[in-house]
């Protein structure tokens, strides 16, 4: 495996079947991570589930010569990219909670909240960092090109 590269990593992509976590979650897996695909498959405006769209992204990645996987206790990936506006669990809350048991766990919260408090909030519980959606940018440069040395 190259330095810096993804490949053979597992990542954990929420809300992974629609948008933003979709295109992330592809693109880990065609840089050769296994990919964890989470999405409970609310509505836009939050409401119900349905796991058809995650399987379906699931199915895009296998089809596509990746692997894609669906436990993070079994599997302890590389590292976590999770949104706060999970819902039922905000993306806050399941950091805690994943942390508390693996203090190793390297998470990444993507959010549109930006505020310096909910940043801050963030870095307290023990993430390994923040990325605002307006730029991605940072996003990249932490998982494809800085896997192997930043987390």
């Amino acid at each position: 495996m190259a330095q810096g590269s993804v490949a053979g990593k597992v990542a954990i992509v929420t809300g992974a079947a629609r948008g933003i976590g979709r295109g992330i979650a592809l693109l880990l897996a065609k840089e050769g991570a296994r990919v964890v695909v989470c999405d409970i498959g609310a509505s836009l405006e939050g409401a119900g589930t349905d796991s058809s769209p995650a399987h379906d992204v699931v199915e895009e990645i296998k089809k596509d010569g990746g692997e894609a996987i669906a436990a993070y206790e079994v599997n302890h990936p590389d590292f976590v990219l999770l949104d706060i506006n999970m819902q039922p669990l905000n993306g806050l809350t399941a950091a805690k909670e994943i942390l508390s048991r693996h203090p190793e766990a390297k998470i990444i919260i993507v959010s549109q909240h930006q505020d310096t408090q909910t940043r801050e909030t963030a870095l307290s519980i023990g993430i390994t960092a923040f990325v605002g959606k307006d730029d991605l940018t940072p996003l990249r440069d932490l998982i494809v090109k800085k896997a192997g040395n930043v987390l």
